[in-house]
């Protein structure tokens, strides 16, 4: 996961990068990219796992949320607007603990890691 994290990071900060934001809704994640054109990423009910971590990069910290479905694996970065909505969605929702935000940014200059969700087999 954090490798894939880092190239993430990569992505976002390229002049490539046409995605400007990430919302929530009521089916799930959607995509806004700079034309303000908005396409549904995943819905909530293919999500097989939660994971967040925290990653230190010295001078300030990133949480990222990585969401793993049958399409793939997604994250949500502390700055998208839909990473506020779910700090209250994922209790909701996944039976996540409310505490799941701040036991993960615990610890400066550490790697925070939890694992969130994870789908019973059926």
């Amino acid at each position: 996961m954090k490798q894939r994290l880092y190239q993430k990071f990569v992505q976002l900060f390229s002049r490539q990068n046409d995605v400007t934001d990430y919302l929530i809704n009521q089916a799930g994640i959607v995509r806004k990219r700079n034309d303000d054109i908005e396409t549904q990423v995943f819905c909530w009910s293919e999500v097989t796992k939660i994971e967040v971590c925290k990653l230190d990069f010295f001078s300030y910290d990133e949480v990222a949320l990585q969401f793993t479905t049958p399409e793939g694996c997604f994250e949500i970065l502390e700055k998208h607007t839909a990473f506020e909505q779910l700090k209250i969605f994922l209790p909701e929702q996944y039976n996540v603990p409310l505490t799941w935000f701040s036991t993960v940014v615990e610890n400066p200059f550490e790697y925070n890691y939890a694992l969130l969700y994870q789908k019973n087999a059926e």
